[in-house]
């Protein structure tokens, strides 16, 4: 029976191998889920190993030091899976819906395989989990059961969070998940009363391959999908900001400048040669630092105040400025601000940009008093907000909120993850 479920495991480890290549391969571990999927993977692997050792070595006992670290490790790795897999659960959910304790459940959860792996070195003294007989055979001890106790309140509590979000999740992923609870669930109960069985970890190589097929496939696909659409949308947004209406007058302003100052002349076109490489060079980059960002606005609006002068007034309260957000995410949304708000208005009027911590976040507002407009009956479609708010949800995982009134004025929200590094987290 010991070759045989030593075997088993052999296969459990090369399929899992299979499913660590496939993920490098196609560069998953690009996303979050990608990246957890790949850790529970890799400790799988562990696990199975461990597993293997005992299996290969059992009743030997020359070699009961290795037998007794190798079901320490057996358990200890458990633990680990169990911790990685709701932080999967949990992001697959919050890839839908935000989870509002989520942080607590997560610490629980961790709380909980923390306490477990305690108990587990103070097993290895008092032997109350296992213990190797003289004969190097694996002894289960008088509390054993209670070392599975842990393993089946995770899995009850993972199982009831799909449950609960079995709707947002949808049903193949909902089956997906459910199937790392149900299947080790069985392996366990059986094994607690036929040990020579083994099912419990290539059980779970079955689980992790289900929830490849269904739910990373998926993400791959969504990923690729994103990736081709926010290369296009660069391209378009590019073309929205760089527009030959805005070219013409710009170097028309510039053209008369020349006869009347000179010197602003010559300061125009260094502001215009900036405005045109940070729009160009946004192409290239996933992220840059707010400053930046910053600066390329008060380029924008440095040209824009040579044309209607007073008109345009800004104002900037900047409360957070030590973090990064994708390329011109900012600008477009104070061009539209100025072309389609202020100077709307015959007195002109102000553009306010805040920043403020919010949570894990750090919040955006853009705001004027221009003409503004009826959200129930016009939307801000232009191709530039449009890209803005695609990028927005894509590369930050957060909405863009838009409101707007006649005669008053619109205000524009972004959230901004304060860990945002340019990788994207939330696809």
């Amino acid at each position: 029976m010991s070759e045989t479920n030593a075997i088993v495991e052999a296969y459990s480890v090369v399929i899992s191998m299979l499913l660590i290549s496939c993920l490098v391969f196609c560069k998953d571990y690009k996303t979050k889920l990608g990246r957890l999927f790949l850790a529970m993977l890799i400790v799988n692997v562990l696990i199975l190993a461990s597993d293997i050792i005992t299996w290969v070595f059992d009743k030997n006992p020359r070699y009961n030091t290795l037998m007794m670290a190798a079901n320490f490790f057996v358990y200890l790795w458990s633990y680990v899976f169990a911790a990685f897999y709701t932080t999967y659960l949990t992001a697959c959910i919050e890839q839908k819906k935000p989870l509002r304790r989520a942080k607590a459940f997560l610490y629980t959860v961790y709380g909980t395989c923390m306490l477990a792996a305690v108990m587990l070195v103070v097993s290895l003294f008092n032997h109350m989990y296992f213990y190797l007989d003289e004969y190097g055979a694996y002894i289960r001890g008088p509390l054993y059961s209670v070392s599975l106790i842990f393993s089946i309140c995770l899995d009850i509590a993972n199982m009831a969070m799909i449950l609960i979000h079995c709707r947002v999740l949808g049903l193949p992923d909902t089956l997906a998940l459910l199937s790392y609870g149900f299947l080790p669930l069985i392996a366990m109960a059986v094994r607690i009363y036929i040990y020579d069985i083994t099912f419990l970890y290539s059980s779970t190589t079955v689980s992790l391959l289900i929830i490849y097929i269904y739910i990373q496939n998926k993400q791959r696909q969504r990923l690729y999908r994103q990736e081709r659409e926010l290369a296009e949308s660069k391209v378009d947004l590019m073309i929205s900001q760089i527009q030959p209406h805005f070219i013409f007058n710009t170097l028309n302003s510039i053209r008369e400048l020349i006869y009347s100052d000179v010197n602003k002349a010559d300061q125009m076109v260094v502001h215009f040669s900036k405005y045109l490489r940070a729009n160009i060079g946004s192409l290239q980059s996933t992220s840059v630092a707010f400053s930046d960002e910053l600066q390329n606005v008060g380029v924008y609006l440095s040209i824009e105040k040579e044309r209607f002068g007073d008109k345009i007034r800004y104002v900037e309260e900047i409360g957070c400025r030590s973090f990064f957000l994708p390329p011109l995410i900012i600008q477009p949304i104070v061009e539209n601000a100025v072309k389609h708000g202020i100077c709307q208005k015959a007195e002109g009027g102000t553009v306010r940009l805040t920043t403020q911590p919010e949570g894990d976040y750090i919040k955006i507002t853009i705001e004027d008093d221009g003409a503004g407009f009826d959200v129930a009956e016009k939307k801000a479609d232009s191709v530039g907000i449009n890209n803005v708010r695609m990028r927005v949800k894509y590369m930050l995982g957060t909405d863009m909120k838009i409101e707007s009134e006649p005669g008053i004025g619109t205000r524009v929200e972004i959230l901004v993850p304060q860990n945002y590094a340019g990788e994207d987290e939330h696809r």
